[in-house]
């Protein structure tokens, strides 16, 4: 590639991110309406909201692919990375499709089909982090985008042990405003990797019998801040530093610290099956919740998001070369 046509590229790329930041607002406003409506349609018809969710992720699918959009280039990328297996186009589908099916399950929940159970091993964890997060210890469960997410953290509120997620910055406008509401009605609340340090410290100062969260981390989010390469997928991926650094501030301040892998993953009869991991002594947690999660893709592909560039940096700093944070 020459300078010029480097530059023509870059050029239009950044033509295309200033057009998605000026139609944000609507985009966002739109998303929210429609999902308004989908969330009425739902609770007169849970059955039927995992179809029509199935057939409108295919549908939004084939149509940001027909439209060239980036989203479609970073999922078709990620998919490749698998090979083997199915034509990248059914693939394709699949997991448009799958995603579609889990936003209508979610839209559904509580009354909706959607069914979530916990492996004897989770269920023992779970009275485990009752009964610390009672005794003011930390918990810190650590999962990804696979599976249901969503009604992993409903289910873990229903049964006793709420979350904080820790997610991207959250959405401003219409789109944010009913992602929050959402959740919270499900028993989730969502920070943002900027105020986590000062949940964690919400969390050390809250009085016994006060209500305290789990910290829950997606550790398969896209990176802008500091972070390490681990490898994801045959590649190394920029991971983010956060959940160790907050794991190692709390034990710094003389907390019992507790770390989890928790994912559901569907399976037969179309359960989400909740399995947990205590990594609490692993020297390593977020590389053994890496390779949990690779192992767990490569099993389940269409339950993935494959809309975020996992191996690109985003100008995100290796910063474990300068020692553990």
């Amino acid at each position: 590639m020459t300078p010029r046509e480097g530059r023509a590229g870059g050029g239009a790329e950044g033509r295309a991110r200033a057009l998605r930041r000026l139609t944000r607002p609507l985009r966002h406003a739109l998303a929210a309406r429609l999902l308004t409506a989908l969330a009425a349609l739902a609770a007169r018809a849970p059955r039927l909201s995992p179809l029509l969710g199935a057939a409108l992720g295919v549908g939004v699918g084939v149509g940001l692919w027909l439209c060239g959009a980036r989203a479609a280039r970073v999922a078709l990328g990620g998919l490749r990375r698998l090979g083997g297996g199915w034509p990248l186009a059914a693939r394709y589908c699949a997991s448009w499709a799958d995603l579609g099916r889990r936003v209508g399950e979610w839209l559904a929940a509580p009354a909706g089909p959607a069914r979530v159970r916990l492996s004897p091993g989770a269920e023992a964890l779970l009275a485990e982090a009752r009964a610390g997060l009672a005794r003011g210890e930390v918990w810190v469960a650590l999962t990804g985008h696979l599976g249901h997410w969503e009604l992993l953290g409903a289910a873990l509120a229903a049964r006793g042990a709420p979350l904080l997620a820790v997610a991207a910055a959250p959405k401003a406008g219409a789109l944010g405003d009913w992602l929050a509401a959402r959740r919270a009605r499900l028993g989730v609340r969502v920070t943002h990797p900027g105020a986590a340090g000062a949940a964690l410290r919400g969390l050390l100062r809250a009085p016994t019998g006060g209500e305290r969260r789990a910290l829950c981390f997606l550790i398969d989010q896209s990176v802008a801040g500091r972070a390490r390469p681990l490898p994801f997928l045959g590649a190394p991926a920029p991971t983010a530093a956060l959940p160790a650094r907050l794991i190692a501030a709390a034990r710094r301040r003389g907390r019992v610290t507790r770390v989890l892998w928790v994912a559901a993953p569907r399976g037969a009869g179309g359960w989400y099956e909740v399995a947990a991991e205590d990594l609490s002594a692993h020297p390593d947690p977020l590389a053994r919740a890496t390779e949990r999660l690779d192992a767990l893709v490569r099993a389940h592909p269409a339950q993935w998001v494959w809309l975020n560039d996992r191996w690109r940096p985003r100008g995100a700093r290796r910063a474990w070369g300068e020692g553990a944070p």
